[in-house]
């Protein structure tokens, strides 16, 4: 059964014989020129969905819609720098910064500025500092730093030296907490210090990270003289 079609310009109720008449163009001069463009547009949609492979057509239709649909939103950004900054605390290899500062007492608020305002410096996951000039008269808490761990091995006489020197390494407590110092050492050649860290994240390969801070003197011989 052919449905009734009303036109909204004219207001005219159409029955199946006009319709047929409108398809086949032996309508008669009173109906409106508009109303039959109208229809037999309508009228040639309606016997392509009486076709058999109407069907297909739309599925052909619906197939390419799901591979159109998509999961994630179109501009959002992948990849392996994406994830890392997603998961700052969770680096499969561990971020270091590493910075001769020449004396810690007088750079500390520029180190807090620069963690504050970069995001990479801030998730970094350990700064090991050299020439921090820091000796036994100056307390921990004067350079504790928010969110991380303090370990520093000041210089000591058997350097020949009363001044300069020094290491400092912090430990970002979002990467690990379980961390300690394993050994240190100063001498007039060289100075290093190793701290055990087992982070909160790690691959199964491994079991812990050792970071070694070292620093070699300007002045250091390599045969010891």
């Amino acid at each position: 059964m052919w449905p009734f079609v009303y036109l909204a310009v004219d207001w005219i109720k159409y029955n199946r014989t006009e319709l047929i008449k409108i398809r086949d163009g032996s309508a008669t001069s009173t109906t409106p020129q508009t109303a039959v463009l109208g229809l037999r547009a309508l009228l040639g949609r309606l016997q392509l969905l009486r076709t058999p492979d109407w069907r297909s057509a739309a599925r052909r239709t619906e197939g390419r819609r799901k591979r159109c649909a998509r999961k994630q939103m179109r501009g959002k950004r992948g990849g392996l720098l994406a994830r890392l900054k997603a998961n700052a605390g969770r680096p499969p290899i561990p971020s270091l910064f590493l910075s001769n500062v020449r004396s810690l007492d007088n750079k500390l608020d520029l180190l807090r500025l620069r963690l504050g305002a970069s995001r990479e410096m801030r998730n970094c996951s350990v700064l090991c500092l050299t020439e921090t000039w820091l000796n036994d008269n100056m307390p921990d808490p004067a350079f504790q730093l928010d969110g991380r761990l303090l370990f520093h091995a000041d210089r000591n006489q058997q350097s020949g030296k009363a001044r300069g020197g020094g290491l400092c390494v912090y430990v970002n407590k979002d990467w690990g907490t379980n961390c300690t110092l394993v050994n240190s050492h100063c001498s007039e050649a060289i100075e290093h210090m190793t701290v055990k860290c087992r982070p909160h994240y790690l691959p199964r390969e491994f079991t812990a990270v050792f970071v070694t801070a070292v620093y070699i003197p300007p002045g250091a011989k390599a045969n010891g003289r």
